[in-house]
Parts: structure tokens; C-alpha cells; sequence
């Protein structure tokens, strides 16, 4: 007796090598919209951009963040993996000085922020499919504390702040695509 042939797109181990996909909290600290490529079967790099406008008084800004990391990927069995990552987010706001729920940015260029990660992600094999990812962050970086109003502050303290390293757990959840 021989066994049934198999699929020819099954069990090829093969993960799908593009995706787009939003990211809620994360690395970009509030949400981002992303780009991913597996460069090899088992390492992901992604790019982000996140956008909004942020309200300090009567003043009006945008924050804007943008997410790089890889990934590695290895640890799977079929479209289930476990995803351990890291890289930076450049962050940058309009103000002088502003916190996003945890980041503290100044209006003085791009702030990076360090950024390392462990979850589950779902992504399909071989062909299209939705991907999923879910799990737990640290972000860390000079300014990064659980955000407070910088008017409670004052300046002398908003710039003790923006030069103190700090490190902050953080949760991501992201859907999208792969094909």
C-alpha cells in the first residue's frame, strides 16, 4: 500500500514572504501601519509609519514614529511561530517637548527609541493568508516612562526627563495580510 500524494503546496515549510499589516501599541507606541519581508525563511525585517496629531493646550502638533526590526522566526511548527524580534523606532514631534502615552520626544529631530520582543504570530504558508502576531515589548530609551502631562513637570523637569534612560513594558497585537 503507498500513502495518498500529498498537496503540492502542502508541508513545504516555506513561510509567505511579504506582508502589510496594522500594529495597535507596539513599536511605534500607539499603532503603525507596516511593511514585512522574510529576507530568509526565518528572519523578518519590518518598516513602519505612524502618524497623529497630538494637543498640548491650545498648541496643535503631529507625532510621527517610525518602527525597524527583525525578527526571527525559526522557533514554529507550520503557520504557528514564535517571534522574537528587536530594533529601534525613530520618534519625532512638532513640539518642544512632548510624551506619547510612554515616549518623551522633542521637537529637536528624530528620538530612537530601542525596541526588543517576544509573541505569537501566525502566518501562512506558502500562499496568501492572514497573518496575526500578539505578545510582549520593552521599549527603552532616553525619555521613555510611563507618560505623565509635561505641563506637571515644568521645563526644568521636562528636560531632566528627556535625558534620563528609561525602560518600559509594553504589549502588540498587529493583523493583516501575507502573500
Amino acid at each position: 500500500m503507498t500513502a495518498p500524494a500529498a498537496r503540492a503546496d502542502e508541508g513545504s515549510g516555506h513561510l509567505a514572504l511579504n506582508s502589510v499589516y496594522a500594529e495597535g501599541f507596539g513599536a511605534a507606541v500607539a499603532y503603525s501601519l507596516n511593511y514585512e519581508r522574510l529576507v530568509v525563511d526565518q528572519i523578518a525585517v519590518r518598516v513602519g509609519i505612524s502618524l497623529f496629531g497630538v494637543h498640548a493646550g491650545r498648541v496643535e502638533s503631529g507625532f510621527i514614529a517610525f518602527p525597524i526590526t527583525v525578527s526571527y522566526v525559526g522557533l514554529r511548527s507550520h503557520e504557528h511561530a514564535l517571534e522574537i524580534g528587536g530594533g529601534v523606532t525613530l520618534a519625532n514631534s512638532g513640539f518642544d517637548s512632548v510624551h506619547v502615552l510612554s515616549a518623551y520626544t522633542t521637537g529637536d529631530g528624530l528620538e530612537p527609541i530601542g525596541v526588543a520582543f517576544m509573541g505569537y504570530r501566525l502566518h501562512p504558508e506558502v500562499g496568501p493568508g492572514l497573518q496575526a502576531r500578539v505578545g510582549v515589548m520593552v521599549l527603552a530609551g532616553n525619555g521613555v516612562a510611563f507618560a505623565h502631562s509635561a505641563s506637571d513637570w515644568g521645563d526644568a523637569a521636562s528636560a531632566k526627563v528627556a535625558t534620563t534612560f528609561g525602560v518600559v513594558p509594553w504589549i502588540y497585537w498587529s493583523l493583516g495580510a501575507s502573500f
